[in-house]
């Protein structure tokens, strides 16, 4: 997703093509690409692959501000099916994965052997995710810890994320986020974007041109306005993020630019 959803973690590679000739603007052709690296000021990912072209590892690293590197290596496992089974974050942290008719429908995790969480996802009769609950082991139990709704518009681009928490018997609206103002381009976060806990979430087609976070109660505290520029094939190759906090009136902005390589 364009915006780094706390439960939504990224990493794990969605590989997924569209093309539109609903606006003169969208490529008239698609060219096979392989994304090959993110880069912003303190944060890069890359990608690197096995001789059948399926990603095998995501190299991270991140800039803290006191100049400190931050290194994670994430390692899949594919079964004879190509489906990614398990994947590994730094030795430690585990995830598995159960497929049904050709779906994630539960992720355990496990760190450094011990069971964690779990996560279970229901979907739509068109294929697209509806809910992920999310489970914690404790004290040999698991108990039930919240839930993440999600919305698409007619073309099967997120619309609307909201995170619930589980408390008693019932669940509690959190935090909302809102896309809107979508292109026809290829999307940047079909290729770029990792989720380790589904790593078949599709969330975008195109690109949006604006997130709004909102709190519990619906009120927008911040907006997120998104600039793409694209290559003559029409895919994103850098896209300008402007954050403006509505509470305190301030505006910061950042660049993300994407790498490929023509197979």
């Amino acid at each position: 997703m364009t915006k780094r959803i706390p439960l939504i973690l990224a990493l794990v590679l969605i590989a997924f093509s569209f093309s539109s000739c609903e606006d003169d603007n969208a490529p008239s052709k698609a060219t096979t690409l392989r994304p090959l690296r993110i880069e912003e000021v303190a944060y890069k990912r890359e990608l690197i692959y096995n001789q059948a072209g399926q990603v095998t590892r995501v190299l991270s690293e991140s800039e803290m501000p006191d100049k400190q590197i931050i290194s994670t290596v994430q390692d899949f496992e594919y079964n004879a099916e190509g489906k990614i089974v398990s994947s590994l974050i730094d030795n430690e942290r585990l995830y598995e994965y159960t497929w049904e008719n050709g779906r994630i429908v539960k992720t355990e995790e496990k760190i450094k052997g011990a069971p964690s969480g779990r996560y279970v996802f229901s979907y739509q009769a068109n294929g697209l995710i509806r809910d992920m609950q999310t489970y914690k082991y404790e004290n040999g139990d698991v108990r039930l810890m919240g839930k993440i709704t999600y919305a698409f518009d007619p073309v099967g681009n997120i619309s609307s994320v909201k995170e619930f928490s589980f408390k008693d018997t019932a669940f509690s609206l959190e935090s909302i986020y809102e896309y809107d103002r979508y292109d026809n381009f290829l999307s940047a976060d079909s290729h770029f974007d990792f989720h380790t806990l589904n790593t078949g979430l599709q969330l975008h087609r195109n690109n949006p041109g604006r997130m709004v976070q909102k709190n519990k109660n619906g009120v927008a505290f911040a907006i997120e306005d998104y600039v793409y520029e694209y290559n003559s094939n029409g895919y994103p190759v850098k896209r300008e993020s402007t954050i403006t906090f509505l509470h305190i009136g301030s505006t910061g902005s950042y660049e993300t630019r994407y790498f490929f390589e023509e197979i």
